[in-house]
């Protein structure tokens, strides 16, 4: 058994691991004012930097080292899901009118999946959206993964918790009623039915999109990979 230690708090989380025995997590600061990132590799706990707070944590890390996480940005005011490669932050961002986002997991593509938008203001007062969405980063973009709900459904995506290396994701997302359902996003063809392509002009309302924006997501289909093919909800068993 190996002790992984603390940064001088009480508390070390360990919250991924990858094939090569990296560890990666969150330990607590001396008298337990903070927490910070780490990565755990040679024996050796390394505290990970942050985009400007003074909290975070990483929850992922990828079988060549890339860190998945989220840390606070400068005056700790607003949580941001954040990647690192080669020991540098990257603030991944958020969704058009949210403040605050999260990340789950991270492939060996790079490929990165979370959520944007959530109500965490106990603790962080710019985190005060309503309602979080599932998103993909990927090639530096953020994609919506409602683009992939099909017409008709009510069920809004709300946090991606998984990607493997294949690009298959996994999530929960709500119903209007307020119950919860898992959601699976395979990678498909264009050519094969119910493949849904991303489109950022997507109304998540109305969950369709405008003319305007078919153009769009032709171009989108190279950017984002492969597209998706529509998500399958677990339903409620029936007695």
């Amino acid at each position: 058994m190996t002790d992984l230690n603390t940064f001088g708090g009480h508390c070390t989380f360990v919250y991924g691991m990858n094939n090569l025995g990296q560890l990666v997590g969150q330990s607590t600061t001396v008298d337990d004012a903070t927490s910070l990132p780490f990565l755990w590799q040679n024996s050796h706990l390394a505290p990970l930097p942050t985009v400007g707070g003074t909290y975070g944590y990483a929850v992922s890390i990828s079988d060549v080292g890339e860190i998945a996480g989220i840390t606070s940005a400068l005056g700790d005011q607003a949580l941001l899901a954040t990647s690192w490669t080669g020991g540098h932050a990257k603030n991944l961002g958020t969704l058009p009118g949210n403040s605050c986002s999260l990340t789950d997991a991270i492939n060996i593509r790079g490929q990165i999946v979370g959520g944007s938008g959530f109500d965490d203001a106990a603790f962080f007062p710019a985190c005060t959206d309503l309602v979080e969405h599932a998103v993909l980063w990927q090639n530096g973009q953020i994609l919506d993964l409602n683009t992939f709900v099909p017409p008709g459904s009510d069920l809004t995506l709300n946090e991606a918790v998984f990607i493997n290396d294949s690009g298959e994701i996994a999530g929960f997302g709500t119903l209007p009623n307020g119950n919860r359902h898992a959601f699976l996003l395979v990678p498909c063809q264009e050519y094969e039915d119910g493949c849904e392509l991303a489109n950022p002009n997507f109304d998540p309302k109305t969950k369709h999109s405008s003319p305007a924006s078919l153009g769009t997501a032709n171009r989108l289909r190279g950017r984002f990979s492969r597209p998706y093919r529509r998500f399958g909800a677990v339903q409620p068993p029936t007695n």
